[in-house]
C-alpha cells in the first residue's frame, strides 16, 4: 500500500483548523518544543494550519540541555513567538520537599509533569490550547507519562466536545460570579453555558438546563457530586453494548430520572413525550 505523505499532511492541517474553529476559535496553539521530531512536526503543522502568529513555542530545559540549539533553530525557522522556562528549580524543589526518596520511575516522570504544568500556565495566560506532541505509537505501547507528555487539548477523541450547563437558581451569594468566571476559563473541549433564574426548586432548575442542553446524553450533577474520570465509558458502552463489563454493569444500574412532566431522562438520554430522542 502506497503512503501519500502530502495527502496525510494536508489532512492533518485541515483537521487542526477544524478543531480550533470548533473548540477554540481565535485562540493560540501552545507547543512544548524539545527540538525532537514529534514537537517539531506538531509545531510546523500548527503554523501551516493557523499561521505563525497563533503558535507559541515553549522551551523547557531541565538545567542544561545539550541539544537545545535544535529547539532554538526550530522556533527561528518557523518564526514563532517562544518562551524559555527552565524547570530545574521546580523539579529540585519538589524532590527536596517530599519526605522520602522518590522511586526511579517517579523521579523520571516528575520533569514531564512539571513541564506540562508550565505549558498550561503559558496557555491559560495567552488564550491558548496545548497541542499534544505524544505520537500514536507511544500511546499504543504506553510509552508516555500520565499527566505529562500524554496530556494536551488538541487530540482526536470520540466525544469532541462536552457541554456544561450551570443553573444559578436564585442564589443570593456569589454563585453567579463564580460560574461566570469558570465559564471564561473553560477548557477547549468544554462548552459552558450559565443560566441565571429565579428560585424555583430542583426540578425547575434541571428543566431550565435541559431546555438549553444540545447533547444526546445528560448527567445531572449537584454541587456535592463528582463525575469520575472513567464516566465516559458509560457513553462508549451505550454506543457499543458489551464493550466493557464494568461499564455494562454501571449502565444496567443507572436510574431513570424524571423531571416534572415535560421530560424524562432515560439512561442519561433525553426522551421527549412523543417518544423521540434529543
Amino acid at each position: 500500500m502506497s503512503f501519500d505523505a502530502l495527502k496525510v499532511k494536508n489532512g492533518c492541517v485541515q483537521w487542526i483548523r477544524d478543531f480550533f474553529e470548533e473548540n477554540g476559535k481565535g485562540c493560540n496553539a501552545v507547543v512544548g518544543i524539545s527540538g525532537g521530531k514529534d514537537s517539531s512536526i506538531v509545531a510546523a503543522l500548527c503554523v501551516e494550519a493557523l499561521g505563525r502568529d497563533r503558535v507559541i513555542g515553549v522551551l523547557m530545559p531541565n538545567g542544561y540541555q545539550h541539544d537545545i540549539d535544535m529547539a532554538y533553530l526550530l522556533v527561528r525557522h518557523l518564526g514563532i513567538k517562544h518562551y524559555v522556562v527552565n524547570i530545574k528549580e521546580a523539579v529540585d524543589a519538589v524532590k527536596a520537599n517530599i519526605p522520602f526518596e522518590l522511586s526511579s520511575q517517579s523521579a523520571q516522570n516528575l520533569p514531564p509533569r512539571i513541564r506540562m504544568a508550565a505549558l498550561y500556565a503559558v496557555s491559560q495566560s495567552h488564550n491558548g490550547r496545548v497541542a499534544n506532541t505524544c505520537n500514536l505509537s507511544e500511546d499504543w505501547v504506553g510509552y508516555s507519562t500520565r499527566y505529562g507528555d500524554s496530556v494536551g487539548d488538541v487530540f482526536a477523541q470520540d466525544y469532541p466536545a462536552v457541554e456544561l450547563v450551570a443553573v444559578n437558581d436564585g442564589s443570593g451569594d456569589a454563585s453567579l460570579e463564580v460560574l461566570s468566571e469558570l465559564c471564561a476559563q473553560a477548557p477547549s473541549n468544554v462548552t459552558m453555558k450559565v443560566i441565571d433564574k429565579a428560585n424555583g426548586g430542583i426540578c425547575s432548575a434541571r428543566n431550565a438546563g435541559l431546555r438549553q442542553a444540545k447533547g444526546e446524553y445528560v448527567f445531572f450533577l449537584d454541587g456535592d457530586d463528582i463525575l469520575e474520570d472513567d464516566a465516559r465509558y458509560l457513553f462508549e458502552d451505550m454506543k457499543n453494548p458489551g464493550k466493557g463489563k464494568e461499564a455494562r454493569q454501571a449502565l444496567d444500574q443507572a436510574q431513570i430520572l424524571a423531571c416534572e412532566r415535560k421530560f424524562t431522562l432515560n439512561l442519561f438520554r433525553v426522551r421527549r413525550e412523543d417518544g423521540t430522542y434529543r
